[in-house]
């Protein structure tokens, strides 16, 4: 027997998700028949199918039991018309959904699933678009099960994209088994989220799985916060306050993820017992174990100085540059650390000239797109990022180069190294092969990487590695104030500061916010480019402590957005507020785009027809998914984390005491090291005094010192 009708209300839902009771309204009678069964998912408001038998219940009366359901379609023209132009198909638009359905009215969603070569007959639809209908459709049909399951337990559609995108037709039987697998696999699901959907499907707040996914996610925030791995004591207590869950049950659990190697427990001197996550147990003890190994090479087999160095032209280098540029030619591994416009660019330009004459293959990255572009600009020398020096293979999900194909290159120059990670690190160390030189050129006294560790800063403390700091400075403008007060900041002092008309230093007091906000937006969008002739897109970038507040990232960006790019209500607007123009953020790693986290693009065009954003990165033209956009970020302003690495003609600092938990001086150092020509420093004296005097950076727990000591 057949039922068709409205899903009107879910009455009850097993524990198991294997019985469901729902209320529909019959197409035919219009009565409200109670049904039930296995129908986990199946949607309020939504019509379907349902094949079963009528079954007298002696409490509960009268009530459909479902053997089998399913979706029914719309099958007036308008209905179908409404269903295709929602966007739901990619490469269907409301024109193209009109043209659809005049062609085959009624029998339209037959069509295209069971014919859809037919769509070829419609004006406008080509090979190609067809080819993108066809997968879209078969997406949505899985993907439709999917959110009917979220819908049915109040969780967000949304969350129905990101797990098809990871798991396929899986994703709900993944879902339904183990929620807390997501926090792990999908990107943008945390542990919170996913505890919050297991406990809408019913999962014990005392189940294994909860226990260990909330250690993971504890320790994971740690890494987010740079550590490479956490005491193991510390871990506990956190863990346990989290999930609200006693310490015994908490340290039986840890010891199941031990057992099970998904973390792995070390001893580190000075610290005691401590905890990784597996990869980077793995990445940072190779760091350490392979730069001991470069140190020993040196003892027993030292490479001599070259004949050739004392003919080379060096008069223009001063003692410390002249040793930096020696130390480079016969070390395995040597690090250069300066201030700016202490010299490191001529050292790297003299280096590389020197070794490019006498044949030896010089190779220059960096970290970053935007620091690997400038790395090039001023050496005339190509420059990569270390993402595609390695290169990337989507097939096996793993670089190209590593220690069975390694690099083929004499001597490795990595510019702006305190940026660079400590797994990024391990990456590149295995793709070397033990002949090849490297030398480490930063900036000590920066902030650290945004990832784990803090390899170059570590490297450059420790005694045994050849390293030189740049102290002299050279490029000063006697007339500005700009590079002297970086380095007055940089030695704790306060920057002198003359408001004077067009200088490359301001600094303009405020205590409330709320002006210092309306201070910003004027500077940015009207000030700055009539009196400095900047375009306040592409050479300003505001930079901000913080994510939250009225002077936070998120509350300034969308300010700027408004005034610099204001909505035009134009139909070239996905469903996200992105617009054509828009400055854009890349804020994780996309492989398979060869799009890092940090990439600063421009939105160049929308296709809501095809449901995509082009962007612009450094000139190479991306396409994004709407599904995709929650990799980028608007960049009107940004965090002072993510600008390291770039340069931009003028930046604008905001300082409050509201930022107070982050003002530290090389947070200050960092942002105003950005500006080329111009510095402007908006808030108080008071936070800015505070953060000058706090030169003590928040400690990151790290035992790469610990790996290097071994190999004594």
């Amino acid at each position: 027997m057949e039922i068709i009708g409205k899903v009107e209300k879910v009455t009850y839902t097993s524990p198991d998700q294997r019985f469901v009771v729902i209320k529909v309204r019959d197409n035919i009678s219009t009565e409200l028949i109670t049904a039930i069964g296995d129908l986990a998912g199946v949607p309020v408001g939504e019509f379907i199918k349902l094949v079963g038998n009528w079954d007298k219940h002696p409490k509960y009366g009268l009530r459909f039991k479902v053997e089998e359901y399913s979706i029914q379609y719309p099958n007036l023209t308008h209905e179908i018309e409404k269903y295709l132009s929602s966007g739901i198909i990619k490469g269907v638009g409301p024109a193209t959904a009109k043209k659809i359905v005049e062609k085959f009215g009624e029998n339209t969603l037959e069509v295209i699933e069971e014919k859809p070569d037919e769509l070829l007959k419609v004006s406008g639809i080509t090979p190609r678009k067809l080819e993108k209908i066809k997968e879209s459709y078969q997406i949505q049909r899985g993907l439709k099960h999917l959110i009917f399951f979220l819908n049915a337990h109040n969780l967000p559609s949304g969350l129905g994209f990101k797990l098809y995108k990871q798991y396929g037709n899986a994703a709900l039987s993944v879902l339904k088994e183990d929620p807390y697998r997501l926090a792990l696999e999908v990107p943008g699901i945390g542990f919170l989220k996913a505890d919050s959907i297991a406990k809408a499907l019913g999962y014990s707040k005392d189940s294994a799985s909860r226990l260990k996914a909330g250690i993971i996610y504890t320790l994971s925030t740690k890494i987010d916060e740079g550590h490479s791995f956490y005491p193991r004591e510390m871990l506990l207590r956190e863990a346990s306050q989290l999930l609200e869950a006693d310490v015994p049950m908490i340290e039986n659990a840890l010891m199941g993820l031990i057992e099970e190697t998904s973390i792995i427990e070390k001893e580190i001197s000075d610290i005691g017992r401590v905890i990784y996550l597996k990869n980077l147990y793995f990445s940072e003890s190779y760091v350490g174990k392979r730069i001991g190994l470069m140190l020993e090479m040196d003892k027993i087999k030292p490479i001599p100085l070259p004949n050739y160095f004392n003919s080379f032209e060096t008069f223009h280098l001063n003692e410390e540059q002249l040793e930096a540029v020696k130390l480079a030619l016969f070390k395995r591994i040597f690090l250069i650390t300066g201030g700016p416009g202490t010299g490191k660019t001529t050292v790297l330009n003299t280096i590389v000239k020197l070794l490019n004459s006498i044949g030896k293959k010089v190779t220059l990255t960096a970290p970053t797109g935007r620091a690997a572009k400038r790395m090039g600009e001023v050496s005339g020398v190509e420059a990569k990022t270390i993402h595609r020096l390695l290169g990337w293979n989507p097939e096996t999900s793993s670089f190209i180069h590593n220690e069975m194909n390694p690099i083929k290159s004499d001597v490795i120059i990595i510019d702006e190294a305190s940026m660079m990670d400590i797994t990024l690190f391990a990456h590149l160390l295995r793709a070397l092969p033990t002949s090849t030189r490297l030398i480490l050129v930063g900036d000590k006294d920066q902030l650290p990487p945004i990832g784990p560790g803090s390899p170059f800063m570590e490297l450059i403390e420790n005694q045994r590695l050849p390293a030189i700091r740049l102290t002299k400075v050279y490029r000063q403008d006697e007339e500005g104030l700009l590079l002297l007060n970086t380095h007055r900041i940089n030695q704790g002092l306060f920057p002198i500061i003359k408001q004077k008309q067009k200088g490359d230093f301001l600094f303009f007091h405020e205590e409330d916010p709320q002006k210092a906000y309306h201070w910003i937006l004027e500077l940015a969008t009207k000030r700055i480019p009539n009196e400095y002739g900047l375009d306040p897109v592409d050479s300003l970038q505001v930079l901000s402590p913080m994510k939250k507040g009225i002077l936070g990232t998120e509350n300034l960006t969308i300010g700027l957005q408004n005034l610099l790019n204001p909505n035009t209500e134009n139909k070239d607007k996905p469903k996200l507020d992105i617009r054509i123009g828009d400055k854009v953020m890349q804020i994780r790693n996309n492989y398979e785009k060869d799009v890092y986290n940090g990439d600063i693009g421009k939105v160049t065009g929308i296709n809501l027809d095809e449901g995509t954003v082009l962007i612009s990165f450094y000139g190479r033209d991306v396409i994004y998914n709407f599904t995709e956009l929650d990799e980028l970020s608007l960049a009107y302003c940004i965090s002072v984390h993510k600008s390291q690495g770039s340069e931009y003609p003028a930046v604008i600092l905001t300082l409050s005491t509201q930022h107070y938990p982050l003002l530290q001086r090389n947070l200050v150092y960092t942002a105003i090291t950005r500006a080329k020509k111009l510095a402007i420093i908006i808030g108080t004296k008071k936070a800015l005094a505070m953060a000058i005097k706090n030169d003590k950076p928040i400690r990151r727990y790290s035992g790469l010192n610990n790996w290097l000591n071994i190999t004594q």
